[in-house]
């Protein structure tokens, strides 16, 4: 059992709890597993699979959460970078050359 089942059971238990505040937005947890289901999808149309290596890039904000869980529940694993870094210094990081896919908040060029 992966953290992402724990989320996935929590939704079934308490659907209408709140599991994640940012800013002003409160989501429950049946809305995070359902937005978490929707990017694995997506993932998982593109090819990401178990073991793959998938960055992080963005601030501590409710898109970093399903974003984790979505990759965790492919069976991927989470590279997190962090998100004061500049994009320089990002792509001279051995660790974000070794992911075969990116998720980040706004779009940089290598």
């Amino acid at each position: 059992m992966n953290i992402s089942e724990l989320l996935a059971r929590q939704a079934r238990k308490f659907p209408a709890k709140t599991a994640v505040i940012d800013g002003e937005t409160e989501l429950s947890y049946a809305e995070v597993d359902r937005m978490v289901n929707r990017l694995a999808s997506s993932l998982a149309r593109l090819g990401v699979g178990r073991g793959d290596k998938v960055a992080l890039y963005m601030p501590n904000t409710k898109e970093f959460v399903v974003s984790y869980f979505a990759v965790l529940r492919l069976g991927a694993v989470v590279v997190p970078i962090n998100a004061r870094l500049t994009a320089a210094s990002i792509f001279t990081q051995r660790k974000w050359k070794m992911c075969c896919g990116r998720i980040q908040r706004s779009p940089m060029s290598p």
